[in-house]
């Protein structure tokens, strides 16, 4: 007979005694002044920011790529002509 599994409880944070991180967060809490901690949540805020930002840019160039890799139907499936040779093959131009 299946039993539908019981969710687990956690305590909300969960750390190893020597971990370093954990161990200079929670002295970084403990001593610094409320001035020090406002700044570093600003420099937080703005490096999670920009690496959403980049990780949008990066999406979006994902999205274009396929639709401009694949050929023109009009063009009769050929490759288009931008004078740059595909990817893996030597330009025949470049040789001396």
């Amino acid at each position: 007979m299946y039993e539908p599994a019981q969710p687990e409880q956690h305590s909300p944070h969960e750390c190893l005694e020597w971990c370093p991180i954990c161990r200079g967060a929670e002295v970084l809490r403990a001593t610094a002044s409320p001035e020090l901690m406002e700044q570093l949540q600003q420099v937080q805020r703005g490096a999670l920011v920009s690496m959403r930002a980049l990780i949008d840019a990066y999406l979006e160039r994902l999205d274009e790529e396929p639709a401009a890799a694949e050929p023109d139907p009009a063009a009769g499936g050929a490759e288009p002509a931008t004078g740059a040779a595909p990817r893996g093959t030597a330009d025949p131009r470049s040789s001396g």
